[in-house]
């Protein structure tokens, strides 16, 4: 130890250790303890006489940049007011729109629907299937003829929402009856003496919470009392009769799906009377929404071929339904959208039309 020498120096010269007797026996045990002690308090006393270490300065942190506000989204007005006229369809609408737009895009178009009905254009009729209203007694539906002829059912590869059971392929149907609307409440109880439906009191509405084998027992009933022979349209009349003799279209109809439809954007989760929203080319109203129509047809996933023929009454597999429901999302209500229900299911988004062979 480095203080040892010194203090051993002092033994050896007989200096005593304060607290020792010179002429003794030195404790070398002794003299390292004390050696250790003084060194302890002289570093203490040391350490209380050195200077204070001075503080680190303090380092603020760098400010966090201002978010940069989103810009606020362009409102194309024009647009919306002619969007918002068109669907009033009344001629104060369309004067209100030319008074704000006099020189908008579509202006046009407005000044057109304000002509009237003897200066207007007739409008183009699809030549391949033109539509005629058929007149029926109280118990039927009013029914539109329609002239047959081939088409592509199904949808593109290209198209958005496309499911897999879509296969896209050419179809030819022969001559058919359609019916006008679906069938309500009224009607229903008209030939049934009841009334299904778990949205009550609208007679206008669509009947629904009917399956397949009740359609079946309605149809023998109406036939029987009216000498007709209606049933259910197969899914290749069905989706003909949906596009309206107009390929391309997303829905029955049209694009504009709030135009012609009841879904889940707009129907306020329940039906509708029938025939308020616009009809397709067709003069049919609702094929899209308001609720999924039974066809008379076994449920092909595949399309190969049952779309094309009724199966027998006494089916137990899957049917299919078309057009979607006022509870869908608008991929289910598009032209091409199927899906598949055994024939004793019942549901308040299921409905049906009638179709009649001429």
């Amino acid at each position: 130890m480095r203080g040892c020498h010194w203090l051993m120096g002092w033994v050896l010269l007989g200096v005593g250790w304060p607290g020792m007797v010179v002429g003794q026996n030195v404790d070398m045990e002794e003299v390292r303890r004390r050696a250790e002690k003084y060194e302890r308090e002289a570093a203490e006393e040391a350490a209380k006489k050195a200077p204070a270490p001075k503080p680190h300065p303090k380092v603020e942190p760098a400010p966090k940049p201002k978010p940069v506000p989103k810009p606020a989204p362009v409102v194309d007005h024009d647009h919306e007011a002619w969007k918002a006229a068109a669907e009033c369809g009344t001629a104060a609408c369309f004067e209100a729109y030319l008074e704000e737009y006099p020189k908008g895009r579509y202006a046009r178009m407005a000044k057109a629907r304000l002509k009237p009905a003897s200066e207007r254009p007739s409008p183009a009729v699809p030549v391949t299937a033109p539509a005629v209203v058929v007149s029926r007694s109280s118990l039927e539906p009013d029914m539109v003829s329609i002239t047959g002829g081939c088409f592509q059912m199904g949808s593109p590869e290209s198209e958005a929402g496309r499911e897999s059971d879509e296969r896209q392929h050419r179809v030819c149907v022969e001559r058919f009856e359609m019916g006008k609307t679906e069938v309500t409440q009224g009607q229903w109880q008209a030939v049934m003496g009841s009334n299904p439906s778990s949205f009550q009191n609208c007679a206008d509405c669509p009947v629904e919470s009917v399956s397949w084998n009740d359609i079946q027992d309605y149809l023998g009933q109406l036939n029987q009392r009216t000498g007709k022979t209606y049933r259910l349209p197969t899914e290749a009349e069905w989706e003909y009769a949906c596009r309206g003799g107009v390929a391309g279209q997303r829905y029955c109809g049209g694009d504009d799906l709030d135009r012609l439809a009841w879904y889940d954007g707009n129907s306020g989760d329940k039906t509708h009377s029938v025939g308020r929203k616009a009809a397709n080319g067709f003069g049919l109203y609702d094929m899209s929404g308001n609720v999924w129509e039974w066809t008379c047809s076994a449920y092909d996933q595949d399309y190969g071929g049952a779309e094309q023929k009724c199966t027998d009454k006494g089916t137990t597999g899957p049917l299919a339904v078309r057009g979607g429901a006022w509870y869908s999302v608008p991929v289910r209500v598009r032209s091409a959208a199927r899906l598949g229900y055994g024939p004793a299911y019942r549901g308040d988004t299921r409905g049906f039309r009638l179709a009649r062979s001429l």
